[in-house]
């Protein structure tokens, strides 16, 4: 079973902003028009800035933020009994006041700029499933209380899905992703603000100001924001302080009432539930969960049929009708890594590594950077600088870890893969040799042959199929490539190569 569309694509129109094709001269140039970039795109064209967004795929709103689960919360699973075992208790309530902060921003963003996007307060809730959980519970209500959250523990809650606890968060937010999006980009373009599409950037000049060359033309800006989900650029080494995760989403129409606010067990694997309006009285119940590191799972399709068993236990009477999988990036300490990257008079910022919590850590990016390019203090900005000490000493123990991890998982999928060509039944991929070079083959189910280079385009890992969505994972950095060798998901922005098959010798 395959994954497609999130139910937030499929039920939007795409946008249709023009591609570059002339030399543009701006302050800030955005590069990707997710929430983090939309975001610090607004907030700065309103303060006064002339921007620039690139978008590189030919839509707005089909990447990261257009498969989310739609949650804007400051309740996010066990991150604050976490987080203040690490950083201590001041850190922790800095980390829940700029979150709270960035939720009613969303809430204003919305209301100012009339954007229709079914958006609900909710009661944000973290259930235990069992009293097992329950202290796990407890801990966290514990330091989320101390960080100044106005939380209620809650016994034995009304809900179709085992719960035995659950602790409450009220005045979240919940909406459609999509629509939440297209609405900042007109609001971006209304106050006067560019956007283009099929503006894929793969290199960035250095230099003041810097220039950013497209087949259409170059664009010039004193600052740089990467707000690509994980930064592409090799400077900060962004893709090694980050661990990829994939995770995968079904929906189901389902009666009104049937679920109140938003859900997030404590436990793993997790279970994040919420619904949306539909019409005729129904909602749709999406169920969000079964995560694993991008690249390195054998069979994903498997993730779809465990949340649909689980849906088949409470909810009755309907089918599934949308699936669909997402990708998130989790940071090596902990934090996200929002801000300037060099010193202080250095143009260029990156926002990656919001741990499964995209739109409002998206939505606070925005707020920091613009405030750094605007030159105003933000007492949040030191507890997400990618310069801190702990994010610094990050890369080269992820990096170790990714690439060890990947090699044993490639040494092992060795004696899986297909022995030659020919072995490739239609509809299945592998990877072979193919004149001394490794190939990743696709065979459709009308028997035509893709291949494309197996080597990631970003650093070289081979990648491995993705029989759930189709893909070419890397499970090195987490790019994934579409069966064309297109790039689907960076770090990676170059595809990989087309291969001419010549005499396939064996298994890669």
């Amino acid at each position: 079973m395959t994954g497609g569309e999130s139910f937030w694509v499929a039920s939007t129109e795409d946008s249709n902003y023009p591609r570059v094709e002339q030399d543009v001269d701006a302050s800030v140039a955005v590069v990707g028009a997710g929430i983090t970039g939309l975001t610090t795109a607004l907030l700065l064209q309103q303060a006064g800035v002339r921007v620039v967004v690139l978008e590189a795929k030919p839509t707005i709103g089909r990447g990261v933020t257009g498969a989310t689960t739609g949650k804007v919360t400051a309740g996010q699973g066990t991150a604050y009994s976490r987080l203040e075992e690490r950083r201590g208790a001041e850190a922790t309530a800095t980390y829940a006041a700029s979150q709270s902060a960035a939720v009613d921003r969303v809430v204003a963003l919305a209301g100012e700029h009339d954007i229709d996007c079914d958006l609900e307060r909710v009661t944000h809730y973290v259930f235990a499933e069992s009293d097992r959980e329950r202290p796990q519970l407890e801990r966290e209500a514990e330091a989320a209380v101390r960080a100044g959250l106005p939380l209620e523990l809650v016994d034995a809650p009304d809900v179709p899905f085992p719960a035995v606890a659950a602790l409450g968060l009220p005045d979240q937010v919940q909406f459609h992703a999509r629509k939440y999006l297209l609405g900042l980009a007109q609001a971006v373009v209304r106050a006067g603000g560019l956007i283009y599409q099929e503006a894929r950037v793969a290199e960035i000049d250095d230099g003041s100001p810097r220039r950013i060359r497209l087949g259409g033309g170059t664009i010039t800006a004193e600052h740089v924001v990467l707000a690509t989900h994980v930064p592409f650029a090799l400077r900060g080494s962004f893709f090694a302080r980050v661990e990829a995760r994939a995770a995968y989403a079904v929906a189901v129409p389902v009666p009104e009432g049937t679920l109140g606010d938003a859900w997030i067990n404590v436990g793993s694997p997790t279970r994040s539930l919420r619904t949306t309006p539909l019409d005729e009285g129904r909602r749709l119940l999406i169920l969000v969960g079964e995560g694993h590191v991008v690249g390195r799972d054998d069979d994903p399709r498997a993730r779809y049929d465990t949340l649909e068993s689980y849906l088949d236990l409470y909810v009755t009477d309907t089918d599934v009708e949308y699936r669909w999988s997402t990708q998130d990036q989790y940071p090596a300490d902990g934090l996200p890594y929002i801000g300037r990257v060099g010193g202080r008079e250095d143009g260029f910022f990156v926002a990656t590594g919001f741990a499964g919590w995209g739109l409002s850590n998206g939505t606070l990016a925005g707020m920091l950077i613009s405030d750094a390019i605007l030159g105003r203090e933000n007492d949040w900005a030191q507890l997400y600088d990618p310069r801190r000490s702990s994010a610094l000493r990050a890369p080269v123990a992820f990096a170790g870890q990714n690439l060890a991890v990947a090699r044993q998982l490639i040494g092992g999928k060795l004696r899986e893969r297909p022995d030659s060509l020919a072995a490739i039944e239609p509809g299945e991929a592998g990877v072979v040799e193919v004149d001394g070079t490794k190939a990743a083959v696709h065979r459709a189910g009308d028997g035509r042959v893709t291949a494309v280079s197996a080597a990631c385009t970003h650093m070289g890992c081979d990648v491995v199929w993705n029989p759930a969505e189709e893909t070419w994972d890397c499970p090195c950095h987490g790019s994934r490539f579409a069966v064309d060798g297109a790039v689907l998901e960076g770090p990676a922005v170059k595809p990989l190569a087309p291969v001419e098959l010549g005499s396939p010798t064996g298994a890669a």
